[in-house]
């Protein structure tokens, strides 16, 4: 479960976004059923009348706590993302620290369960499922973006099946908690030199 405000993610500025923030953190631990302005107001430390205030129904609240967890999860995979100075690692190894950081952290301070829990909700949201699959064509670029740098053909094509696979793996560690992040990078290891060109 994540951390009211670990070091990468910056505290909630205001009371809406303790209230975001205290939704999702909801949700992570108990479901998309558990949000209600009462539990939320009590999770966040604010009145009923503050969720109430800033949303205007429960399906309002869910709506803008996950389109806020996008505004967050967006950036931090952009910095993961950055360039670095050469450190001798193959191009594998760097795409692979990239990917297992990326979702390491995530299981420490992040909200995964939420991730998941927002796809399903977006089913049945159409405005919300637009803005998730804006989303998800940002992450994918920034991962083909890795790719394509390295040589590989057809990069988006493999930005999807390599994010495919870390959400196979982001659900079963869900199921099982005793996976590790070197579990992960057998598995991404094993995907990239299938995608990568030889040499």
């Amino acid at each position: 479960m994540p951390q009211p405000a670990p070091s990468d993610r910056p505290g909630p500025d205001s009371v809406r976004e303790r209230i975001m923030l205290a939704t999702l953190q909801l949700v992570d631990e108990q479901g998309v059923d558990a949000v209600t302005h009462r539990a939320v107001a009590a999770r966040a430390g604010v009145s009923p009348g503050s969720t109430t205030h800033h949303f205007s129904s429960r399906l309002d609240l869910l709506r803008e706590a996950f389109r806020y967890y996008l505004d967050q999860a967006e950036p931090l995979m952009r910095r993961y993302a950055a360039p670095r100075q050469d450190d001798g690692a193959t191009v594998a190894e760097r795409i692979e620290r990239l990917l297992a950081t990326v979702v390491d952290r995530e299981f420490r301070h992040g909200f995964v369960r939420a991730e998941y829990e927002l796809f399903l909700f977006a089913c049945t949201d159409p405005d919300l499922a637009l803005d998730v699959r804006a989303w998800e064509t940002r992450v994918v670029a920034a991962v083909a973006e890795q790719l394509e740098a390295s040589g590989v053909d057809r990069p988006i094509t493999a930005a999807r099946a390599v994010l495919n696979m870390l959400r196979g793996y982001e659900l079963e560690r869900l199921l099982d908690p005793q996976l590790s992040t070197d579990d992960l990078r057998d598995r991404l290891a094993a995907v990239l030199r299938g995608i990568l060109p030889a040499g």
